[in-house]
């Protein structure tokens, strides 16, 4: 994507990204420090292993995706939308990629899933000459990114799960690869108990529960690996079922890693965590919370849309009720449906500790889908892309929520860790987050309200959401309010602005950005906007108290390149003690005079899906 194209981009440029360039990480002291013995841990790591068979008789459950598995077969290492070819598997390895996420990605091994699910000779000698490659070109030598504790996790569970396809049928070689895998485990074990509860740990703890079952020499750790799962499972996942994270996407692969391993347990006999059966019970749950209409996930802290059967698949497998959870009271979000119409609304502050990197500004935010479309999202993921778009998409302005005086409500903190593992700055807040629900006999109503603007302007958000019991009329009413004790700071903040904006006031901006396949446009005069969803259903946007506007916008979701959208912006001028915007969608028609939107739950429209195509290709 060219320079100009970027300019053009309508997502707001984070203020804080040249913070998060210029923030040096750890001291130098520590950075000397770890230069030195990470790489000597490493080697004891290598020393301590050993070359312990590993089995060969389970097979794995897990789902990839065979048209990816195609892709890999012919060379096309495609990973966040950035492709790579290599002539040979040792040259593909021996690059430094495009970028952190697509080293990350392709590093953690993962993708042995697509190549299984590919199957055949073919993905079986791939598999076995990247693998083989990789001991060659990369085992032996420190890299802070690729011996990341989640990076590691991920590449020693892949290995083990899909061992009989990668590793090497040559003796000498195959010995080497098994000493590479059992070292994976003496790093982690050694590092795993330093982490903080998150999901790093919990990859980790999965990770070494599985060696543990699989691999000949480690069936003495199994009690103390089982003991450190528990205590990552009891740590990192709320008891509404939902991870630390708060990220959706998390939610669904602890759940099918968290089943696929307790199914092992059963199968080799051996007796479970205690906590194991239970947290996958609660991240089913969870799944089924997050779950939207088209089976996919919402676009909160880091998750894509993921609507590729996995979820479906692994629901089909829980015997739970078929209805979702109508909140997860620990992780603070809550779920309004009426009708035909879901609603899913963080409540919330980003995620705290390591999974903060992920964390996204979304309080107060909301997710609808109507049927099986997708019609106001946030932003999604841009953590594949460079470091201004990654910020951007975790920004404020890249969400369906509110924004006072165009400022952020939360704040960022200095990446942890040495530069060279490429980890994200952390965002924190915003503080004072809350919120309840209230069932009325004609619909429901969700209330939210934080305190992020507090501190710098004494003004406090608070949204009311309400949801008729038919679904076809969703409204809202923003609120920015003064209490009395704030009022000076309001006043002097006020005060410093020019007269002419003075006059204007402080922006106070509510946004709600629309899926790609959405056609919006203006009324006429100005005061509405017409949705048409790809099935033919219309929606009426109107509001009060503030200025429309129909603007660009650009969209994650999909996890590649970033494609144009539409966004809503109703922006009002507050001045006074109490700000407000009132506003409502509202279907129009009778549904029932419609063609049935009986497309399958992973197809997209196929006119919706070139011009989306169409729009990714104009981007970049």
């Amino acid at each position: 994507m060219s320079k100009d194209e970027r300019a053009a981009v309508p997502i707001p440029p984070s203020p804080r990204a040249a913070t998060a360039r210029s923030a040096q990480g750890d001291t130098l002291t520590r950075r000397i420090v770890r230069r030195f013995t990470e790489p000597s841990a490493l080697r004891a790591a290598q020393r301590r292993a050993q070359a312990g068979e590993l089995a060969l008789d389970l097979e794995t459950e897990e789902l990839g995706r065979a048209e990816r598995g195609a892709m890999l077969v012919s060379g096309d290492f495609s990973f966040g939308g950035q492709p790579v070819s290599a002539e040979s598997a040792r040259a593909l390895w021996a690059l430094d990629g495009p970028s952190p996420a697509w080293r990350a990605e392709a590093h953690g091994f993962e993708w042995l899933a697509d190549l299984a699910a590919f199957g055949g000779e073919r993905a079986s000698e791939t598999a076995a000459q990247h693998l083989d490659a990789w001991i060659r070109e990369r085992a032996d030598t420190y890299d802070a990114l690729i011996w990341r504790e989640d990076v590691a996790a991920r590449r020693l569970r892949a290995v083990v799960l899909h061992a009989r396809m990668a590793l090497p049928l040559e003796r000498d070689r195959r010995d080497r690869a098994l000493r590479v895998v059992s070292a994976h485990g003496e790093w982690l074990l050694k590092r795993v108990d330093g982490l903080e509860p998150g999901m790093a740990r919990l990859r980790a703890g999965v990770a070494l529960a599985e060696l543990s079952l699989s691999a000949a020499g480690w069936e003495g750790r199994r009690d103390t690996l089982a003991a450190l799962l528990d205590d990552a499972l009891a740590s990192g996942v709320l008891a509404d079922g939902c991870p630390l994270s708060r990220n959706p996407e998390d939610a669904l692969t602890l759940l099918m890693q968290t089943r696929l391993l307790s199914q092992r347990y059963a199968e080799r006999g051996v007796e479970p965590p205690p906590l194991l059966d239970a947290a996958v019970e609660a991240l089913a749950m969870a799944a089924r919370f997050f779950r939207t209409a088209d089976g996919g996930l919402p676009l909160l802290h880091g998750a894509l849309e993921r609507a590729d059967g996995r979820l479906e698949s692994e629901l089909a497998r829980r015997r739970l009720p078929h209805v979702a959870p109508q909140s997860l009271s620990e992780a603070r979000y809550e779920r309004m449906s009426g009708g035909r119409v879901a609603v899913i609304v963080d409540l919330g502050e980003t995620p705290g500790g390591p999974d903060a990197e992920t964390g996204c500004a979304s309080a107060l935010s909301f997710e609808l889908t109507a049927g099986r479309r997708r019609v106001i999202v946030n932003g999604g993921s841009g953590a594949h892309l460079d470091e201004d778009w990654a910020l951007a998409a975790r920004a404020e302005g890249a969400h369906s929520t509110l924004t006072f005086d165009d400022a952020a409500f939360t704040t960022l903190t200095e990446p942890v860790g040495p530069p060279e593992a490429h980890r994200p700055p952390r965002l924190a807040g915003p503080p004072g987050a809350a919120g309840e629900r209230k069932q009325e006999r004609n619909g429901l109503w969700v209330l939210g309200s934080h305190d992020g603007y507090l501190a710098e302007y004494g003004v406090r958000l608070s949204r009311r959401l309400f949801l008729s019991s038919d679904g076809g009329d969703f409204r809202g009413e923003d609120s920015a309010a003064v209490d009395t004790a704030d009022m000076r700071l309001f006043q002097r903040r006020l005060g410093r602005m020019r007269r002419r904006d003075r006059q204007r006031g402080f922006a106070f901006t509510a946004r709600f950005h629309l899926h790609p396949d959405v056609a919006a446009s203006m009324v006429a005069d100005g005061d509405a906007v017409t949705l048409r969803l790809p099935s033919g259903e219309i929606w009426v946007m109107r509001q009060a108290g503030g200025v429309l506007d129909l603007r660009p916008s650009v969209y994650f979701g999909a996890g590649d390149a970033p494609e144009k959208t539409k966004q809503i912006v109703v922006t009002a001028a507050a001045r006074d003690a109490m700000t407000q915007l009132r506003w409502a969608f509202r279907r129009v028609g009778d549904l029932s005079a419609l063609p049935k939107d009986v497309e399958a739950l992973e197809a997209r429209d196929d006119l919706a899906l070139a011009a989306r195509r169409k729009s990714a290709v104009e981007l970049g």
